[in-house]
């Protein structure tokens, strides 16, 4: 008897037991907090302080926020794995939404403002790319383009001025 593939790549143990844990999208979510490492990596200085509240940042706002508003919004797609917690899990996404932008907001303004662009820009897309709405939001030239602005957010917080040797590195 063949098992038909999951509707995920990731919707396998252990991730499949809770819907809260599935919508963690781990291994996806490694992915994109390794870009992150490997940006601060090639930054002109380290800072650790700046590296974890990247990370925090990245964590609650893309991580816990747009995956929860993810599957709290495609609930026909996960219903036959999971009971989907609907509003619930949808308004729990969008508070780990606005904490990942706090934070962001707080490294703005302590380490560089221009890094507010890149927090508009994620908070936007953590809550308009799951949801599909708007339209354009869940095309694959935007959707290229947000997944990618971790690695220059990355390198714009730790310079104190903009230099246009990090450029390259984006």
């Amino acid at each position: 008897m063949s098992e038909e593939p999951p509707v995920e790549p990731d919707l396998s143990d252990p991730w499949r037991h809770s819907v809260w844990l599935y919508g963690l999208r781990l291994p996806f979510s490694f992915v994109l907090l390794g870009w992150i490492t490997f940006a601060q990596a090639l930054a002109p200085s380290f800072s650790l302080e700046i590296y974890l509240y990247t990370l925090l940042a990245s964590f609650f706002g893309l991580v816990i926020g747009a995956h929860y508003i993810d599957v709290a919004t495609s609930e026909k797609k996960f219903s036959p794995y999971f009971k989907v917690p609907g509003r619930r899990m949808l308004y729990t996404g969008a508070a780990f939404v606005v904490l990942g932008a706090l934070v962001g907001v707080y490294i703005s303004s302590r380490w560089n403002a221009l890094f507010l662009i890149f927090v508009g820009i994620e908070t936007f897309a953590a809550i308009a790319y799951p949801r599909e709405k708007p339209r354009f939001a869940h095309s694959p030239i935007f959707s290229s383009s947000f997944m990618s602005t971790e690695k220059p957010a990355s390198l714009l917080s730790t310079m104190k001025a903009v230099s246009p040797l990090g450029i390259p590195f984006g």
